[in-house]
């Protein structure tokens, strides 16, 4: 018998940008890499004047742009949305050269990352994200995904957009609600950073209140470097490095599952952080000081911190969750600020925590 070994180089170098009125210069970037087409997939409800600058943009630096305006939303992380979006794409003869620009919050990055990863093998991908979730979570990691039914990103890929172009000055456009809710996802990267993260983000929740476009691109730069750090170690999710972004996750997924997706994502991640600080506080004695302290954070932010449904639905939603191993609940815990550890539960054991801590 002969046994050879194929190392293949999986990776791919990205480039992301971020800085204050960005969106203006995506032209001259996509034209220095000579694509074959370009389309442009927008959220319908992103301001008009970001989608038409953008779009302008592009033209002005003679690159033969077509424009497709879409829902937001999950419902668009469908099967039956990517079928379409293939279609128009070989409608439009796009080729493994075209770029695929994306302009809109996270699942529209989410599905059409999938599209774009999976037609022909993988086109040229652009995200300019302009929800706070996406600019400081979704955009960056190169996971793709759609919902199966009420099963959240259960089909997917890993795909990294060549080029993340991310404008913090977006934000001043969004409703309260979706600024807001993204900044879920800022708590748990400060938790993973450590105590430092904490106070970095604790020194800034005035400024992100009042919306100040100079600690909101702080923000965002903190954020996203707390991601790459673990991204780069563990891209494919392997190597048991890329699970603690997991944090708050099983619970929050579970919760937007268990509620149809009703609630907005970050909302759900906010009361999966607490569910699984105090579950961390019992099984690894995480400091319940602690717990207190990420609790104090997400309501000064604005976030809800208490379930919003009953332990029986809850746990029926975690049964589909795709990070379980064997069959078992897999959670990444901190033991301390900055300090995780991936631990598999029993799933009785998960029941008896979920029903203690929702009454």
């Amino acid at each position: 018998m002969d046994e050879i070994t194929l190392r293949l180089r999986t990776e791919k170098e990205a480039r992301i940008i971020i800085g204050k009125s960005l969106i203006g210069e995506i032209g001259s970037i996509i034209a220095n890499m000579y694509p074959y087409k370009v389309m442009v997939v927008a959220d319908k409800n992103v301001p008009k004047t970001i989608i038409e600058h953008v779009v302008q943009d592009l033209k002005t630096n003679d690159l033969d742009t077509k424009i497709l305006l879409v829902p937001g939303g999950e419902r668009i992380k469908s099967l039956s949305f990517i079928d379409k979006l293939w279609r128009l794409m070989i409608d439009n003869g796009l080729t493994r050269k075209s770029f695929i620009v994306v302009v809109g919050g996270g699942t529209l990055l989410d599905s059409v990352g999938f599209a774009a990863s999976t037609y022909m093998r993988g086109c040229k991908l652009v995200y300019i994200p302009t929800t706070t979730l996406s600019q400081v979570d979704v955009a960056i990691g190169g996971k793709t995904s759609i919902n199966i039914g009420n099963v959240k990103n259960i089909v997917g890929t890993f795909y990294h957009a060549d080029i993340v172009l991310i404008d913090p000055s977006i934000l001043l456009t969004l409703s309260h609600e979706i600024y807001l809710s993204g900044f879920s996802e800022v708590v748990k990267h400060a938790i993973i950073e450590g105590i430092e993260g904490v106070k970095f983000l604790e020194n800034r929740i005035a400024g992100i209140i009042e919306r100040d476009l100079n600690v909101l691109e702080e923000v965002v730069k903190f954020s996203v470097m707390v991601k790459l750090n673990i991204v780069e170690q563990d891209y494919v999710e392997d190597r048991n490095i890329r699970t603690v972004l997991n944090f708050g996750h099983t619970i929050g997924h579970a919760i937007e599952s268990a509620t149809n997706y009703s609630i907005p994502h970050g909302y759900a991640v906010s009361i999966g952080l607490v569910i699984e600080s105090y579950i961390a506080n019992g099984i690894l004695g995480f400091p319940r000081e602690d717990v207190e302290r990420i609790v104090r954070i997400l309501k000064l932010l604005g976030l809800p911190t208490k379930p919003m449904v009953s332990s029986t639905s809850l746990l029926k939603a975690m049964r589909t969750d795709k990070k379980f191993l064997h069959g078992k609940p897999v959670l990444p815990l901190p033991r301390k600020l900055g300090l995780f550890e991936t631990i598999e539960l029993e799933w009785r054991d998960i029941e008896l925590w979920v029903k203690k801590l929702i009454h």
